[in-house]
């Protein structure tokens, strides 16, 4: 029996991150049993590749526990202000997401990135071969 996922990794529930961390651990299991002779060498891999891996989560995820810890504090603001400090919790913030952040607030702004998700909604779908139905490129 091997454990995957939020099984056998703790990380905060925040990270919502159970599922992608069970889908990575299943296919590095499937590499290791492929790779390795044996299924003592495999599961010796795994388990070295995967904690190799979980690191970073770790880390993100004791980051997003200290923010929610401090929910009171970091909640108390303005909603857009709020919205990005909850979106990059736990990410090293570069220097223009901010500013990127608060543009994305303009209606233009908004509008234009709108219609460039719906025309790549729409590429992706013709691309796929799928009907055309209800996506348009035209507004």
């Amino acid at each position: 029996m091997v454990l995957l996922g939020d099984a056998a990794h703790t990380v905060h529930f925040t990270m919502g991150s159970g599922t992608g961390l069970a889908m990575m651990d299943a296919a590095e299991l499937a590499t290791s049993l492929h790779r390795r002779p044996t299924r003592a060498e495999a599961l010796e891999r795994y388990s070295r590749k995967r904690c190799a891996a979980l690191s970073r989560t770790a880390a993100a995820g004791r980051t997003s526990t200290a923010w929610f810890e401090n929910a009171e504090q970091n909640l108390a603001g303005d909603l857009v202000d709020v919205a990005h400090a909850h979106a990059w919790r736990y990410h090293p913030e570069d220097p223009w997401s901010y500013t990127s952040h608060l543009a994305t607030q303009l209606p233009v702004i908004r509008h234009g990135r709108d219609r460039l998700d719906q025309a790549r909604r729409w590429y992706l779908a013709r691309k796929r071969g799928e009907p055309l139905a209800g996506l348009s490129i035209r507004g």
